[in-house]
């Protein structure tokens, strides 16, 4: 009987003192909580391997102010043999394409280290490289990211489009 008063004393004394919690250190901004709730993470693998890995934002349901002229994605990705992923008016012959419904993006830009939207992507590494990514403005409400290589190898990520 006595060891159950101790500890039910020394649980009500470590309990009760703290005024915060461990959740109150993780609070996030809004554009955090919907960076969060938009992000999606996909993987080519070949026996076993991982050639190609893809973790991407739908920058139209974070920022929606911003970017609603075009379908807008940031991504950031890694590649096993260290390829870059390019656009199709590019000179270099792609490796690897990321296709929205089908259809090849309008630009691809590499973001530098200090790029402000780096600061939503909760993957930090030195293996990534971390693009925005425009496509042309879709009419369908369900949106599908394929990252294909030229080995016939896929993965896919879907998107829903905010009703608007």
């Amino acid at each position: 009987m006595r060891s159950i008063a101790y500890s039910l004393l020394a649980l009500s004394l470590i309990s009760g003192c703290s005024s915060t919690t461990a959740f109150d250190f993780f609070k996030m901004d809004e554009d955090h909580e919907r960076a969060m709730t938009s992000l999606h993470t996909t993987s080519i693998v070949r026996s076993f391997e991982t050639e190609a890995m893809i973790t991407t934002i739908y920058l139209n349901h974070v920022y929606p102010d911003k970017y609603n002229d075009r379908e807008y994605f940031f991504a950031a990705l890694y590649m096993k043999d260290d390829k870059r992923l390019y656009y199709k008016d590019a000179l270099q012959d792609p490796e690897y394409t990321l296709k929205l419904n089908g259809i090849n993006p309008c630009h691809i830009e590499a973001l530098p280290k200090d790029s402000q939207l780096r600061r939503l992507m909760p993957i930090k590494n030195e293996w990534n490289r971390y693009y925005l990514i425009k496509y042309p403005l879709q009419q369908e409400k369900v949106l599908t990211l394929v990252l294909e290589n030229d080995r016939s190898l896929t993965a896919s990520i879907n998107y829903e489009k905010d009703d608007e």
